[in-house]
């Protein structure tokens, strides 16, 4: 990177700082709300050994997906938030991410045909046409993912929220639909699934392309700039990061229903226990991007008292909200659980707290990585999930029943994603980094 002259990087308060991220959290809670009519209602419409076609299916969509489309969006929202910093067009800072979007696109693509032919009949309890949904959603998901980043990027966090609301009340009202007119096949839930994205992203790409983006009102002059190689490299690094990130996060009901001896109906109850603990997860997007952007304008102009500000924040925020839901589900998490998905579906008040807690582990642990992703430091977040993804693995093979090897390994590798990017931020070559950047 490069940095114009020290005049020109007089602080002023970091872009966005001020406007709150209600518009995106308001979307998230409906997101949320929504997702839980989807699937509480797919739930009780459907036996519980159809429930887990579903269940499987939002796990490895929703795995997939975030995994590879999410480093794009995390990439588009620092550059373009750089590119606003620096009073370059928006538009120049979009080629290299979406090039390599398309690229993890066609391969998933690829690997989602092979893999349906091999496994499908396993994973999807012998349902038809499963793979091809998959890969549409993959597909729809990976538009979502770029016009969240341009959102994110150019400051329009009200759209970003309204994209997100938009697509959970149109997938939790056709679930709706076809449950009220008695609708019992699987399939049709499978296909709202991944028409609700469809439809959500042809008018938020039109949004995203269209509409007006409000300029930064003192950029930096000759500001900061990466090319596109060295672009191209932060995302592979971060890439594989949020791959291994969110499948740790999305894949336990996964493992479960692969492993011998799980029934279908086992694996749909703890899909419905591991969807409610997984409730925090849900406000990561905010934390990405609502943080992400003022502290790369923090660091563009080298205004470290705003980008302490940001970030110590926004830990004090997450952590106090973890800590809630854990105590939350510690005293009603049975519950609810039974409220949402029917008297039928039981779980562990024990394994749901456990779970619960990993999930606030890992949300902290995105405040962390938001920190690392703004300095540039793509490199040392993968490196993390490596090591967290080897401790989930080598959890799995402790002589345990299904249920506790899947939530030992999912809460030891989450923690040991916190302190790995914990200590990642506090290292004393990144203090340095943020006392001016590259």
């Amino acid at each position: 990177m490069t940095r114009g002259p020290a005049s020109s990087r007089r602080p002023r308060p970091a872009a966005g700082q001020a406007a709150p991220a209600a518009g995106i959290s308001a979307g998230v809670l409906v997101l949320g709300l929504s997702s839980y009519v989807y699937l509480t209602v797919s739930a009780r419409a459907l036996a519980p050994s159809s429930f887990s076609t579903i269940a499987v299916l939002w796990s490895l969509l929703f795995a997939l997906a975030t995994g590879a489309f999410y480093p794009v969006e995390q990439t588009l929202t620092r550059e373009l938030s750089l590119a606003r910093s620096t009073g370059r067009r928006w538009q120049s800072a979009t080629r290299t991410p979406l090039l390599v979007a398309g690229v993890i696109l066609l391969v998933l693509l690829i690997l989602v045909g092979l893999g349906s032919a091999l496994f499908g009949n396993r994973l999807f309890s012998g349902q038809v046409g499963m793979g091809l949904v998959l890969a549409a959603g993959l597909a729809a998901s990976a538009g979502l993912y770029v016009v969240r980043g341009i959102f994110a990027g150019t400051a329009r966090l009200h759209w970003y929220g309204a994209q997100l609301g938009g697509e959970g009340l149109l997938r939790a009202g056709a679930a709706v639909v076809l449950w009220l007119v008695g609708v019992q096949q699987t399939q049709w839930y499978a296909v709202v699934l991944v028409a609700a994205a469809g439809v959500t992203l042809l008018w938020s790409a039109a949004v995203a392309v269209l509409g007006p983006v409000r300029a930064v009102s003192d950029p930096v002059v000759a500001g900061a700039t990466m090319t596109p190689d060295r672009t191209a490299g932060a995302l592979g690094w971060l890439l594989i990061a949020t791959i291994l990130a969110q499948v740790l996060t999305n894949i336990g009901p996964v493992v479960l229903a692969g492993r011998p001896g799980t029934t279908s109906a086992a694996a749909g109850q703890f899909l419905a226990m591991y969807v409610l603990v997984r409730i925090p997860l849900l406000f990561s997007s905010v934390v990405q991007a609502s943080l992400v952007p003022p502290l790369v304008d923090a660091l563009a102009r080298a205004d470290v008292p705003a980008y302490r500000r940001a970030w110590h924040r926004t830990v004090l925020v997450v952590g106090s909200f973890g800590a809630a839901a854990v105590l939350g589900v510690a005293l009603l998490g049975p519950q609810v659980l039974s409220v949402f998905f029917g008297p039928q579906y039981e779980a562990s008040r024990l394994v749901m707290v456990v779970l619960t807690f990993s999930s606030a582990a890992l949300l902290m642990a995105a405040v962390y990585q938001a920190a690392l992703v703004a300095l540039g430091r793509q490199r040392r977040v993968a490196l993390v999930w490596v090591l967290s993804a080897l401790t989930f693995a080598l959890t799995l093979l402790l002589p345990l029943d299904g249920i506790a090897a899947v939530t030992l390994a999912t809460t030891t590798s989450a923690l040991v994603a916190l302190v790995g990017l914990g200590l990642a931020t506090a290292d004393p070559h990144t203090r340095v980094a943020a006392e001016l950047p590259d």
